[in-house]
């Protein structure tokens, strides 16, 4: 803990005599029941969460205030968004930050409602849509594959026509998954990509850009994407060639010349790994660019 520079331990059942962890049930009922939030500034690190470390040791990754709304903000103008009057399911762990702020973060910052499934299964995700009256189903490929085989055996036993929206991320979307869900369904899909270090979503392929399934879609407003050289940093695709929002202009027709590694800048890219100042310094360069 003191390693982590954390400074005051907390746990059930425990006193100052275990190690100094002081013992969370006593505060509790010693605190003062007016509560009064901590002053803190947008820049201030909101959450400390941790990368996958499918490529490396796991890396925790400091996200600011700033950071999670802009990602809020974004997608509040890119849709499709819920009301205040949809219930969304989250079957996906609230660990990763797309759970955390794209799914939940979304239906908190709209005032909707969000139904917590603890364990991630096909029949228990149809079974939720039929008790809560769901309309989105944000879940990765594998879920909404799960999912689909589940109703194709029994669609009778189940009432899905509250699902207004379907989105996935995480891993590519088959197209048959995709085809079968909004076929049967008779809803729409989403499909996203992002980053723990982006706080969520970099791109979005909202239901009005036709894309076969696979296409994560078009960066989010405030956002810039580039696609670099991987060993020089050279820009291959400026941002500008990437901007929905700017002129259409054509992609090199040679694959070789719109093929790179995906640079990120904007407010929702994290503030840094904690305390491994060498590695801020490898994956950000001199314009702020996230490698």
């Amino acid at each position: 803990a003191a390693e982590a520079g954390v400074g005051t331990r907390w746990g059930r059942g425990r006193g100052a005599e275990d190690g100094g962890i002081v013992a969370y049930d006593e505060a509790l009922r010693a605190a003062d029941p007016a509560f009064a939030p901590p002053a803190h500034e947008v820049d201030d690190v909101a959450v400390q969460t941790y990368t996958s470390g499918t490529t490396g040791q796991p890396k925790g990754v400091l996200l600011s205030h700033r950071n999670l709304l802009a990602v809020q903000e974004s997608m509040a103008t890119s849709g499709p968004n819920p009301d205040p009057d949809w219930t969304g399911l989250m079957v996906l762990p609230l660990f990763h930050v797309p759970t955390l702020n794209t799914v939940m973060g979304k239906y908190l910052y709209a005032g909707g409602t969000v139904v917590l499934q603890a364990r991630p299964s096909g029949e228990g995700m149809l079974q939720a849509i039929d008790r809560f009256g769901i309309n989105e189903v944000p879940a990765v490929p594998a879920l909404h594959t799960m999912m689909y085989r589940a109703y194709r055996e029994t669609p009778e036993a189940y009432e899905v026509s509250s699902v207004e929206a379907l989105g996935a991320a995480a891993a590519p979307l088959p197209d048959d998954t995709k085809r079968n869900l909004t076929r049967d369904f008779d809803v729409s899909m989403s499909e996203g990509w992002g980053m723990t270090e982006t706080a969520g979503l970099v791109p979005l392929r909202t239901p009005a850009v036709r894309k076969a399934a696979g296409c994560i879609g078009q960066p989010l407003r405030k956002l810039e994407l580039e696609l670099r050289d991987p060993d020089t940093r050279e820009t291959v695709v400026p941002a500008g060639m990437l901007n929905p929002r700017a002129a259409p202009v054509d992609l090199p027709a040679d694959e070789a010349d719109r093929t790179g590694e995906i640079a990120v800048r904007g407010p929702q890219v994290f503030e840094g790994y904690h305390n491994l100042p060498a590695k801020n310094e490898a994956v950000f360069d001199a314009d702020g660019w996230f490698h």
